[in-house]
């Protein structure tokens, strides 16, 4: 009633998280680790819009991701799987996310394809994207699929991969910048076996 968050509002995990600390952490950390738990609990979007304007004025650095474009050649033809799009279902984007604090883009690229699209195989580097309108920048890979999972983890919540030949990529892709560049990067390749 007073402006303060009711406290059914929060989950019993912050109630408990924030008891275990108040008595285990010295009040520096204290606030550290509340801080902590506490943007655990917001909504992602907020986030990624306040560090989006913080980059912008110049404070945060650009954000880091890794992207994928995972190919295979079935009976003579090239084919490239794309995932569906988590914000736009029924349209598809390439595998991809952001780099973890101390993960290397490579390494990133490998789990970020795997925990989306259930494949792995040799990463190859094609190249950069930078958008600055959203201050991110992108590490482009070409995976050459040697291992594809029956069951991968976000395919057990609903998300698809379809493999699609390179001639219809245009048709299906997003039409987001780091997706154009990364149709363009792609068919500079030898992707023949």
């Amino acid at each position: 009633q007073d402006g303060c968050l009711e406290q059914e509002s929060l989950s019993p995990n912050f109630h408990s998280t924030v008891a275990a600390l108040s008595r285990s952490t010295a009040p520096m950390q204290l606030g550290t680790s509340l801080l902590g738990a506490f943007t655990r609990y917001l909504d992602k979007r907020v986030w990624r819009v306040l560090w989006t304007l913080l980059r912008q004025v110049g404070v945060a650095a650009a954000r880091e991701r890794s992207a994928c474009t995972p190919v295979r050649v079935q009976t003579g033809r090239v084919e490239v799987m794309l995932i569906e799009s988590a914000k736009h279902p029924g349209s598809f984007i390439f595998p991809g996310g952001g780099i973890d604090s101390g993960e290397t883009p490579e390494r990133a690229a490998h789990r970020e394809l795997l925990e989306e699209a259930g494949v792995s195989g040799g990463l190859t580097r094609l190249g950069e994207y930078t958008d600055t309108s959203s201050q991110t920048r992108t590490h482009i890979f070409l995976v050459r699929v040697d291992t594809v999972d029956e069951q991968w983890l976000e395919g057990s919540l609903g998300r698809r991969r379809q493999w699609f030949a390179l001639h219809e990529l245009d048709a299906v892709t997003s039409k987001k910048g780091v997706h154009a560049h990364t149709l363009s990067l792609l068919r500079s390749q030898d992707l023949t076996p």
